[in-house]
């Protein structure tokens, strides 16, 4: 099966404290966004902002993610312009990258590529948002962890969670007490995997465990859904990795992943 419709497990952030953002509020800094709480928002003082990565030396980057708070919406339209730029001068007049986006979904805009600079730019402009500011609460820009040859199985499950609980009076009228919805998929399989697919999950899940979550793109082909960003979620692991050997260097592995609150 071709890689480009293997899982791609966003892990390898390439943010760090080298970069510049224009209008930002600084009580919504973009910390925020990279922080591990996904409710931190991160905001700006008016409807445009360029944000600047300075990777320090020409960088692989594969993969741009944008996530609104679970349960919520960007806090961008779907008229804004927004461009993904890079270039190894900082010098967006003509960057040799320059790729303007479209936001399919309401809470995410997912974007993979394959650049190779030193810098790497997001600009968006927005002078139609009704709340007057840019807001999103996770950005992540690097790199991912797929497998070569084997794509996970078909037949896995996914389930739309609804914890919110409900209570009833004497005279039996019912009372809600609203939880965020959030999704989880099951049951997915790497059929026959071979020694080197083995190890990238297994590394993987030893770097992650079930507590550090990733932007994790199940369908990036379109191979399931019409639109990759559907099956695109911040999660997590959420059961251990399960590995069962079949014959000498072939194996199966087994994982399941949970939207992160």
């Amino acid at each position: 099966m071709s890689q480009d419709c293997n899982v791609r497990f966003m892990d390898n952030l390439k943010i760090d404290g080298n970069y510049t953002v224009t209008n930002e509020d600084a009580s919504y800094p973009l910390t925020n966004a990279i922080s591990d709480i996904r409710s931190e928002l991160f905001k700006t003082s008016t409807t445009s902002t360029r944000i600047t990565i300075d990777l320090g030396f020409p960088d692989s980057i594969r993969a741009f993610t944008l996530f609104a708070p679970l349960g919520s919406a960007l806090g961008i339209t779907k008229e804004a312009t927004i461009k993904f730029q890079a270039d190894n001068l900082a010098d967006w007049a003509s960057p040799e990258v320059d790729v303007t986006l479209t936001m399919t979904s309401d809470d995410r805009l997912v974007y993979f590529t394959d650049i190779n600079y030193r810098y790497v730019s997001i600009y968006i402009d927005d002078p139609t948002n009704p709340d007057g500011v840019i807001s999103f609460a996770d950005i992540f820009l690097g790199d991912y962890t797929t497998t070569t040859i084997r794509n996970v199985a078909p037949g896995f499950s996914w389930t739309q969670n609804d914890s919110t609980k409900v209570s009833k009076s004497l005279d039996g009228t019912p009372y809600f007490s609203e939880r965020t919805k959030y999704d989880s998929l099951s049951g997915f399989s790497y059929a026959l995997i071979d020694e080197d697919d083995r190890q990238v999950i297994q590394n993987l899940y030893n770097r992650n465990g079930i507590s550090n979550w990733m932007p994790i793109a199940i369908d990036p082909g379109n191979y399931i859904t019409s639109n990759f960003d559907e099956l695109t979620r911040l999660a997590r692991f959420s059961k251990s990795l399960g590995i069962k050997h079949v014959s000498k260097t072939r194996f199966t592995m087994k994982f399941s992943i949970e939207e992160v609150v």
